[in-house]
């Protein structure tokens, strides 16, 4: 009943803007400026869709399995774990500085 009340009340708000509207003489302006701000309001949804989809395709993006892992003695840098597993002492030493005496 209340969701009735409150469309009936919003087509009578729009009935008498458009009554007051036709009054001052401006309705070509105002309709031609609601246009223009539709058209931009659009525009601005199309860009978000698309970057959205860009982000969320690109999220899928690199090799299958491979995966990453925070790199242990540097912080917030990540790493290939199979890399890091195949060779762990080499990883470290290359970390220390030291060099690799395997290779």
């Amino acid at each position: 009943m209340q969701v009735k009340l409150k469309g009936m009340e919003a087509v009578s708000a729009i009935k008498n803007f458009k009554e007051k509207l036709d009054m001052t003489g401006n309705t070509y302006k105002v309709m031609n400026y609601l246009q223009q701000k539709l058209a931009h309001s659009q525009f601005i949804v199309v860009i978000i869709v698309v970057v959205v989809l860009v982000v969320f395709v690109s999220s899928f993006g690199g090799k299958a399995g491979s995966k990453t892992m925070e790199a242990p003695g540097k912080t917030g840098e990540r790493i290939s774990r199979n890399k890091f597993e195949n060779d762990p002492r080499s990883y470290f030493q290359n970390l220390r500085g030291k060099k690799n005496k395997l290779n």
